[in-house]
């Protein structure tokens, strides 16, 4: 339980710092760039003149940088960043669709869910978290007490990463719940790392 309360306390920090979430295509590793230097202003990007691959870097200096041109970033000062990230969903009250159901990007890895009912009203049957609608591929039948904030356990995580063979995709993630939520009213957050 320690765990997953420093994993919130990490994920709400990096949640209220705002930094825009990256995705990528390939492997690598997410970098920062060291300070800039005291007045730079304006968008900032980092450019391998060996592979020309370029990456703009987010509000925080960060981008996930490809495998070919870690060691270019590196010698340009770069350093391994914060790769902790949340996607939320909230006021889910019947099974989610293509419509409505959060995307996590590509190269996703799922460290933890967590589930809170705001209704006071359990779902019976438990919900079910899946990569298509009612489906349970990630994880299946997680029980849901009315008022109860829920961390699913490790061993309940059927799923984490979603790809073609060894090439990372990104994934929409869809909520079923048993007995058509009996009218309870969920809150969800998926915490991730890219990989």
């Amino acid at each position: 339980m320690k765990k997953l309360f420093t994993l919130l306390a990490v994920a709400a920090a990096l949640a209220f710092a705002a930094a825009p979430q990256p995705s990528h295509a390939s492997y690598g590793s997410f970098l920062c760039a060291p300070n800039p230097a005291e007045g730079a202003v304006g968008p900032r990007r980092i450019t391998n003149p060996a592979t020309s691959n370029s990456y703009p870097l987010n509000s925080s200096g960060c981008a996930f940088i490809a495998n070919a041109d870690v060691a270019y970033a590196m010698s340009q000062g770069f350093s391994g960043g914060w790769n902790v990230w949340t996607a939320s969903q909230v006021g889910i009250t019947a099974n989610t669709t293509s419509q409505n159901s959060l995307i996590l990007p590509a190269g996703a890895y799922i460290h933890n869910i967590i589930i809170g009912e705001t209704a006071g009203n359990a779902v019976s049957g438990g919900v079910d978290i899946g990569t298509a609608a009612s489906g349970a591929q990630i994880a299946s039948a997680i029980a849901v007490a009315g008022n109860a904030l829920v961390g699913i356990p490790d061993a309940s995580l059927l799923k984490r990463t979603f790809g073609t063979g060894s090439a990372p995709a990104q994934q929409q993630i869809f909520f079923a719940c048993h007995t058509a939520c009996n009218s309870a009213s969920l809150n969800v957050t998926v915490i991730y790392s890219l990989f």
